[in-house]
Formats: structure tokens, sequence, C-alpha cells
């Protein structure tokens, strides 16, 4: 047996027949034979912050794999005189584009209800593309009734002022009421 020194650390080498055991963590290690059994040895901070990075670097890989993968799906249904705008999944950064496009595509559109029914969460990105499609419709004579069943999303739209532009009903029935009062007045 021998004795090592490495960052000003002792370890304790132990002869083995495939090799050399490190008895500072029990890791073994495998060092030819040729090379007359020398191998370098990491003292275990070394070893532990090395460990901790390749997790660190592991753990932000899948991140990086999971972080971005937002799904949106958006629902269209045209019933005679109205047409519902369904998105289904979160209104965030990464999704507002397509949302936008979707809102675009209904300009010309006389009767609009968009039920965020099914958005579970909905940042600043999502209700500003919101607001610019409802502004579009109504700069070509649309008219537009939000439908959310989703009581933080509610308490949302009532904070930022938005029920006061746009009639914010609890479900689907309740926004089609809007529209036919804002038709009938």
């Amino acid at each position: 047996m021998s004795r090592t020194r490495c960052a000003g650390r002792a370890f304790t080498l132990g002869s083995q027949a495939s090799g050399f055991r490190f008895q500072g963590n029990q890791r073994v290690f495998d060092a030819a034979a040729a090379d007359g059994g020398h191998f370098d040895v990491e003292p275990p901070e070394v070893d532990r912050i090395s460990n901790l990075r390749r997790a660190a670097e592991h753990h932000q890989d899948q991140a990086a794999d999971t972080l971005h993968v937002s799904v949106l799906e958006i629902q269209v249904e045209e019933a005679g005189e109205h047409t519902v705008c369904r998105p289904v999944g979160e209104l965030d950064a990464y999704t507002v584009g397509q949302f936008r496009e979707v809102l675009a595509s209904f300009v010309g559109t006389s009767r609009l209800v968009i039920d965020l029914s099914d958005v579970p969460f909905m940042d600043s990105a999502g209700l500003g593309a919101l607001i610019g499609g409802i502004r579009r419709a109504r700069e070509n004579d649309g008219e537009v009734a939000v439908a959310c069943s989703r009581p933080t999303l509610t308490r949302l739209l009532h904070t930022t002022g938005f029920d006061r532009i746009v009639p914010v009903a609890e479900n689907l029935e309740g926004a089609l009421e809007a529209l036919e009062a804002a038709r009938n007045s």
C-alpha cells in the first residue's frame, strides 16, 4: 500500500489485481499495469464539483428540451351567424404568434366569440394578441365577445380593464347573448 498527495490531501491507494482502489470515496480506478500504476487522482472535493457540474449540464439539457415546448391548439367553429375561436393551451410568448395569425384571419367576420375556457395560462403577450385581434375585428365592423370560465383568467381580464372594452362572459352562451345585445343596440 502506498500514500500519495493530491492537491494537498493524502489518499490511500490499495493494490488490486485489476487496478487500484481509491479509498477516499471508494471509487475503483483501473490503471494499466504497463503505466507502472501511475495515474492522477482528484481529491473528493474536485470529484464532487465535477459531478455537480455534469448533473447541472444534464439538467439544463433536459430543461432546454422541455422548457420551450409549449403547445397551442386553436379550434375554430363557424355556426350560422357567429364564429367561435377556442385556443386550447397556454397563450404565452412561445405560442402568441400562432394565436395572432388565427385572429388576423377573422378580419371581416361580423360576430366573433373567443372562448378562453381551455387556456390555463395567459401572459402579457397573449393579452396583447387578444387586444390586437379585437381591435382589428372592430376596425372592420365586427363584434367580439369573450367567454372564460377560468377564475384566474377572468380576474386578469377584469383587473386589466379588458372587460370594459369587450364583453366577458362565464360561458359560450353568455358571450353569444352579449353579441346579440351589442347587435341590437
